[in-house]
């Protein structure tokens, strides 16, 4: 990934990564640029490099022949190597004079270090400073790296800084999807009088912001309605996705899978609108199912009775489902259906015909009518069936 960012050796000292360093010579060029860090435990430099780097090293390869030590970081700075980081005390504990009067002339910088340094630490810090020098290129970069589940070691002390402010709240996870302009200053500002923060970034393989949103207020069971209420706004051209609520930043990652699922329901039954994932229910359920599994079991115990409605224009099948929503309360379901007591009997003798006198009573068998009859009318809801049988999908 190509960048314009420049990157002084001096800009590093402020970076925890770097905590204990001392500057042994050539301290006037530590404003030279880095390009890039490169650990470098070998004795001859030839190719390896290309100039502007900042080397990293033990002192392993040349610990017993100190002329060894001296051809080397000679070889560095006619290389054009930024500078030089010493870890001393492990194999060797201390330079040559040569070593030091060469740097001094040459403003060389060496950097010691006189304890274990994690080489790796600042070989990620510099990649980060180059990639991702604005806080824009850093949220975007951790916000995308949650958004794909990947390890995102690699701005982990940068990440500590981003969400500093944010590391013990409450956070929900959220898409805004569509092609819209969102009023930032506006939003900024309808959140902090609902007491909640925001970050922000756009994702590079969805049309949409991923925004995570953190509570400032103590009362947390207000929390999801006072990200709704911010979310939407009277001229919305968009849509919206709502994860779960997590209890601080430390768990985001699952919040974002369910933000994900949330993402998939809408996508496999075509819904066009707003999704909270705490508000889905069966639907997690069949999201979780492979299509051509539920398509079986809807065939398998739902088909006699849409065959039956089909052929005598009857509602025995949404009277199943009205039945079972009800638990079995026929006071109850007889008033949802709008018929009178006697009607509703007739038609539950004829759904033990189809179904065995103990659907209701197995709770096995209710379940899976019950998964059964959510796939069947969610699928019909999102408009995916143009007619009110599904024999066509078989």
């Amino acid at each position: 990934m190509p960048s314009n960012h420049t990157l002084t050796i001096s800009e590093l000292f402020n970076f925890t990564c770097f905590n204990g360093y001392k500057v042994l010579a050539g301290k006037k060029g530590i404003n030279r640029k880095v390009k890039w860090a490169h650990i470098l435990e070998v004795t001859e430099v030839g190719t390896l490099i290309n100039g502007g780097e900042l080397i990293l090293t033990t002192g392993i390869g040349w610990s017993q022949h100190p002329e060894t030590g001296v051809k080397f970081v000679k070889e560095l700075i006619l290389r054009g190597a930024a500078g030089i980081c010493i870890e001393l005390h492990t194999y060797i504990d201390n330079l040559p004079e040569a070593i030091i009067h060469m740097a001094e002339d040459a403003d060389f910088p060496i950097i010691v270090f006189e304890r274990q340094v994690r080489f790796i630490d600042i070989t990620r810090k510099v990649y980060d400073l180059l990639h991702f020098p604005t806080p824009e290129k850093q949220f975007l970069f951790c916000l995308q790296n949650l958004w794909n589940g990947s390890d995102y070691e690699q701005l982990e002390e940068t990440k500590k800084e981003l969400f500093k402010h944010h590391v013990d709240l409450p956070v929900y996870s959220a898409l805004v999807l569509g092609n819209f302009k969102m009023d930032m200053a506006y939003l900024y500002s309808k959140a902090k009088n609902n007491q909640l923060s925001f970050i922000q970034s756009y994702l590079s393989d969805i049309p949409g912001k991923l925004i995570l949103w953190f509570d400032e207020s103590p009362n947390t069971l207000t929390f999801k309605n006072r990200v709704v209420s911010t979310i939407q706004t009277p001229s919305n051209n968009y849509k919206f996705i709502l994860g779960a609520q997590v209890r601080s930043i430390a768990l985001i990652q699952s919040s974002i899978t369910t933000l994900k699922k949330a993402l998939d329901y809408t996508r496999n039954f075509k819904s066009s609108d707003s999704v909270i994932y705490e508000e889905l229910h069966s639907e997690k359920l069949l999201t979780s199912i492979e299509e051509s599994d539920l398509l079986n079991w809807i065939y398998e115990y739902l088909m006699p009775l849409i065959e039956y409605d089909r052929k005598n224009d009857s509602n025995l099948l949404f009277t199943l489902y009205i039945y079972l929503q009800c638990l079995g309360n026929k006071k109850e379901a007889a008033s949802r259906l709008f018929i009178v007591r006697q009607t509703l009997y007739h038609r539950l003798e004829k759904l033990e015909e189809f179904l065995g006198r103990d659907f209701i009573k197995d709770n096995s068998k209710r379940l899976m009518l019950e998964i059964a009859l959510a796939g069947y009318f969610t699928k019909l809801a999102k408009g995916e069936q143009g007619t009110t049988d599904m024999l066509h999908i078989f």
